[in-house]
């Protein structure tokens, strides 16, 4: 987990895993699928996704982008209230990403998620 000048502290999550992060601040991976107003939809590399409200529109448009914000409840999905997000370009692997995730989850100790 990390905290960000902000001061929210944000749990580095897949997609897949957000709805077990209602009402928290986490931080989410995924490649440029859609842009529609102010909501960006992130996808994984295994199809999962994300839609991200942004707070105004959003500033990237392709590639890999890291959002962080609070998970929201929307019916039976959820949606990501941005707080800032970053573009990590197009070389970013995401399959070694998630296997990070997956990493640094299997040690709680050592990294803190929420």
């Amino acid at each position: 987990r990390r905290t960000s000048a902000m001061g929210d502290t944000s749990a580095r999550v897949t997609i897949a895993q957000l709805p077990q992060f209602v009402g928290k601040a986490v931080r989410v991976v995924g490649n440029v699928k859609a842009i529609n107003g102010n909501t960006l939809t992130l996808s994984d590399e295994l199809g999962a996704e994300v839609h991200i409200a942004c707070k105004g529109l959003p500033r990237f448009r392709e590639g890999v982008v890291e959002a962080i914000g609070v998970v929201q409840a929307n019916g039976a999905d959820v949606v990501l209230d941005e707080m800032t997000s970053t573009q990590f370009g197009a070389g970013f692997n995401l399959e070694l990403y998630r296997e990070a995730v997956a990493q640094l989850q299997r040690f709680p100790q050592l990294y803190p998620v929420c």
